[in-house]
């Protein structure tokens, strides 16, 4: 089976059609009679080419001039030449060199005879040398070198400077920790680290780190609900949050409800409750399962749109609102390199926009001594802190109480920015 005839198509749906890598990849195996070794190789080839995708279309580009950055023809060498660069160990130069040809063929890719196999022959066996002007300018150099678009790293260097830049590029490609949730109506402290396959981090009370060999989805743990994935840096900031008191908790536009969740367990014990809201289908269904599975029906309930769960609110006012909008989420690139492909700079204004207008939207929600959560996985203060400020300086209702970016090279984690602030009471103003 021609593997990169597959990952070329692969690689189209994800950059092209914006498709989910995990879907494209299921979908691929569902039609194609493929062997088990080949899906492996498909799904380490195309995971391994978006990881490096920006390197990879630039030399392919260097190559062939006459291409633009999103045809096929620059997909298939990006393929071509991660296998050549990164996984000759496991493939031979020459498989890769035949799959290359035939995959140009059976796709009607438009190369000139030979020209295909002699490019990765010659580009195949030699390392590959940056051009001077290249060498010459740091950003472009490190933007090419860890695979990053270039006007992400220039924000960066903006925004944090250029040494907390560094430290954010070195961190992609780095492995990272699997961190989970305890849930304690199932399971102890104790029982959860009896058997060693979990250590707890002095960083959140209840965040601990997975050193199981087979994947925590497959854990019994998580399948008994006594435990679920959620990153350390959202633990981290949900420990900080006064819950202490918390009746109503609302949170909307949420992923999977594992922070509705983690709300819920917090509040359970003194008859507090969460209502979360979802914009996508597939998320409201894991939500209503996980809620179900961690034994928290009774505190967490689940909306499949905003509507309804605004008119199921009591008074149609909560004391907690926590606002966790879709965002670039520039602080998960490291576990998702796709969205490196998806994202462009162009998108930001838009997507900034929406950012604020659910932030608008939550405040609408909050009574009177009430507080209110931001949280967006990224890094960059336009999404962030910026857009935090603008909301109080239009609202001076509303107090801020705490705030943090947190990085990926600070705990091995998500970036994260997060801000609470407070709806102050009888009409006072700050």
């Amino acid at each position: 089976m021609n593997t990169i005839y597959i990952g070329t198509r692969n690689l189209k749906q994800v950059i092209d059609e914006k498709k989910p890598i995990s879907l494209v990849l299921l979908n691929s195996e569902q039609q194609a009679d493929i062997s088990k070794k080949d899906r492996e190789n498909v799904k380490r080839m195309v995971s391994g080419a978006l990881r490096h995708f920006y390197l990879l279309r630039f030399q392919a580009e260097q190559g062939f001039k006459r291409f633009k950055e999103d045809d096929d023809e620059i997909y298939l060498l990006v393929l071509a030449l991660y296998q050549l660069r990164y996984a000759y160990k496991t493939t031979a130069r020459f498989i890769t060199v035949n799959q290359a040809v035939e995959a140009a063929d059976e796709l009607h890719l438009r190369f000139k005879d030979g020209e295909v196999r002699d490019y990765l022959q010659k580009i195949g066996s030699v390392p590959y040398q940056f051009p001077k002007e290249i060498l010459s300018d740091p950003y472009k150099y490190n933007a090419l070198f860890f695979s990053v678009p270039l006007w992400i790293v220039r924000m960066w260097a903006k925004e944090y400077g250029d040494e907390a830049t560094m430290a954010i590029l070195r961190s992609i490609g780095q492995k990272k920790c699997v961190y989970v949730r305890r849930n304690p109506f199932k399971i102890s402290q104790e029982d959860l680290l009896y058997e060693g396959l979990y250590e707890n981090t002095s960083f959140a009370k209840e965040a601990y780190i997975y050193h199981g060999l087979i994947p925590f989805g497959k854990q019994e743990d998580e399948k008994q609900g006594k435990a679920f994935t959620m990153d350390l840096s959202i633990q981290m900031a949900l420990e900080k949050l006064p819950l202490d008191k918390v009746h109503t908790a609302v949170q909307f536009f949420g992923r999977a409800g594992r922070f509705a969740a983690a709300l819920g367990i917090e509040i359970k014990n003194h008859g507090g409750k969460v209502l979360t809201c979802f914009d996508d289908p597939m998320n409201y269904r894991k939500a209503r399962y996980l809620f179900e599975k961690l034994g928290l029906n009774e505190v967490d309930k689940a909306y499949n749109g905003m509507k309804e769960m605004v008119a199921d609110l009591p008074q149609g006012k909560a004391d907690f609102v926590a606002v966790t909008p879709h965002s670039s989420k520039l602080g998960e690139i490291n576990k998702n390199p796709a969205l490196l492909t998806l994202i462009h700079e162009e998108d930001m204004p838009s997507i900034i926009k929406e950012e604020k207008a659910e932030l608008e939207e939550g405040s609408r929600l909050v009574e009177e001594g009430g507080y209110l959560f931001y949280a967006v996985f990224t890094m960059n203060e336009e999404e962030g802190e910026k857009a935090v400020e603008d909301f109080l300086d239009g609202h001076k209702d509303f107090s801020l109480v705490q705030k943090k970016q947190i990085f990926p090279h600070d705990f091995s984690s998500d970036g994260l920015y997060y801000a609470l602030v407070r709806k102050e009471t009888n009409g006072t103003e700050r």
